[in-house]
């Protein structure tokens, strides 16, 4: 990473994606087979990361959970719990740490330096890049990656949202970003709340995506956003009905819920009618003729579920059409935090060297001749440095006939 932290989307270059998805594949190789996940724990051995969530999580604290454990880190954890406040609004608090009995968030941060990277989530927009300047103050080398933060960002689910649309594109191995110019996505839902949207707008308007952003006005994108990314020159339309796009024209769609908690309703029952009005059925997905549908999850009445015993979702989700791409998605999670981990705490681990290990740890045994045997491509053709350490065999393939009981080496 060309910077300590992971704080928005804005500090991933073109290079830095290239790197993070190569190695993303190979991670993807390695989780195959037993040996690829002993070898893979050498990356993060002996380091320690710590999850420190105040609002409620699955997917990112798991996610993040499970990269940790893939690449062979400790990991610790803390998790809020709702409290509601007079207006209307839910605060979380860490209600087994000290902030209980009053204690500064910037003095809870320090207590928890000595973790090799922390992963924050918080319901404030600002709160971790907050965290993190005060760990640098004062000299913690704890790196800090932002785990969501309010209406603000959530930096590592833009990256593995444009991992999932390179898959859709079939362009994985060499990332084709110029080919991205030619594409287009519709946010439909909450662009207000949806840090996830803010977040991999910022990643795709750079490489040229026409965003499409579709919600109603109370859900539109914030001024603040839109005036950025028209000095960036994001190619960006904002609509307010899903019928307001053309049929075809539109490849992917992210689809995100009203994030209710976060907002001051006197009318509960509008939210449910603004989900409906926004929902993707099965009728409206071929109507409009989309490439892929993704949500970064959890989800509502915008995204029906399909379930076993009830023969009316199965005329409405869209579960298990092709063009479902959210399970994708979120199965691609912990692969890819594993490489922005992998990249940001142990950029010194180049593939080759995993390789080279992985080579070395295929070596069962020896022969007297210094040929050693692999368990990967059998025998060694080129005599490798003689080892005390591998069980050693009189002969192999490679030595000569025996003459009254000695061998000849050829």
């Amino acid at each position: 990473m060309e910077s300590k932290h992971v704080l928005s989307a804005d500090q991933f270059s073109l290079s830095c994606l290239v790197r993070l998805y190569q190695k993303t594949e190979k991670i993807s190789s390695l989780l195959k087979n037993r040996q690829g996940r002993l070898l893979l724990k050498q990356v993060m051995n002996g380091r320690t990361m710590g999850l420190i969530f105040y609002q409620p999580s699955t997917r990112t604290f798991h996610h993040f959970s499970l990269a940790g454990f893939f690449l062979g880190a400790s990991v610790g954890a803390e998790r809020g719990v709702a409290r509601d406040l007079p207006n209307g609004k839910v605060e979380w608090d860490l209600v087994f740490s000290s902030q209980m009995k009053g204690e500064y968030p910037e003095d809870l941060v320090r207590a928890l330096g000595r973790y090799d990277v922390l992963v924050l989530r918080h319901h404030q927009q600002g709160f971790v890049e907050r965290m993190a300047d005060i760990l640098d103050a004062f000299g913690y080398a704890t790196h800090v990656i932002n785990g969501g933060d309010g209406d603000g960002e959530h930096p590592s689910q833009a990256v593995v949202d444009l991992f999932t649309i390179f898959q859709c594109l079939g362009c994985v191995e060499r990332p084709d970003f110029e080919r991205l110019s030619s594409t287009s996505i519709a946010f439909i839902g909450d662009s207000f709340m949806g840090r996830t949207v803010h977040s991999l707008a910022r990643l795709l308007g750079p490489l040229g995506v026409l965003m499409r952003f579709v919600s109603p006005r109370v859900l539109s994108l914030p001024e603040a956003c839109r005036r950025e990314f028209a000095e960036r020159g994001f190619r960006c339309e904002y609509l307010e009905r899903i019928d307001d796009l053309t049929p075809g024209e539109t490849m992917f769609v992210y689809n995100t819920r009203i994030q209710v908690a976060d907002y001051v309703w006197e009318d509960r029952a509008h939210i449910t009618k603004l989900a409906e009005e926004y929902m993707l059925t099965q009728e409206v997905v071929r109507r409009l003729r989309f490439l892929a549908v993704m949500h970064p999850f959890p989800r509502r009445k915008e995204l029906p579920i399909w379930l076993p015993d009830d023969p009316d979702t199965h005329e409405i989700s869209i579960d298990r059409m092709p063009e479902a791409q959210y399970f994708r998605q979120m199965d691609l999670g912990p692969v890819v935090r594993a490489a922005l981990l992998w990249d940001l705490v142990a950029p010194e681990i180049g593939i080759q060297d995993l390789e080279e290990a992985q080579w070395a740890e295929s070596f069962t045994k020896q022969c007297m001749c210094g040929k050693v045997f692999s368990t990967i491509l059998g025998w060694a053709e080129r005599p490798q440095p003689y080892s005390r350490y591998l069980p050693k065999v009189a002969s192999c393939p490679y030595c000569g006939p025996r003459r009254d009981g000695q061998i000849i080496h050829v």
